[in-house]
C-alpha cells in the first residue's frame, strides 16, 4: 500500500469537512462526535484539511484572507526574525509530504 509520503503531491486530495451541515452544532451530539472523528483522522493522516463553514460572512472571509496575504508578504528580515524551537521544527518536518512546496511558518 502506498503511503502518503510516497504519493506524488499532484495525486493528493485534502479531506473536505463541512461544518455548516448542522444548524446547531453542540458538543456531545452524534453530529459533533462525527465531525470530531473526521477532524482527528484528517489531521492524523494529512496534517490538515479543507473546511467549509458557510455561516461566515463573505466580507469577513475576504478581510481575513487579505490580511493573510499581507502577513506572508512581510519582508524577509522580518520573517527571519521569527524562529521555531527545535521541538516545533521536528513537528513540522515530520509531516512534510515529499514533493510539496516548502512550508512557510511564523514563530
Amino acid at each position: 500500500m502506498e503511503s502518503i509520503n510516497e504519493a506524488p503531491a499532484s495525486d493528493l486530495k485534502l479531506p473536505f469537512i463541512d461544518f455548516s451541515s448542522e444548524p446547531d452544532l453542540k458538543q456531545g451530539t452524534h453530529y459533533w462526535d462525527s465531525l470530531k472523528s473526521q477532524v482527528r483522522e484528517a489531521l492524523e493522516d494529512y496534517g490538515c484539511f479543507e473546511a467549509s463553514f458557510d455561516r461566515v460572512p463573505s466580507r469577513l472571509r475576504t478581510d481575513v484572507f487579505g490580511s493573510l496575504e499581507d502577513l506572508f508578504d512581510l519582508p524577509l528580515p522580518t520573517k527571519q526574525g521569527s524562529t521555531l524551537s527545535p521541538r516545533h521544527i521536528s513537528e513540522v518536518t515530520s509531516g512534510v509530504i515529499q514533493g510539496t512546496p516548502s512550508l512557510r511558518a511564523l514563530g
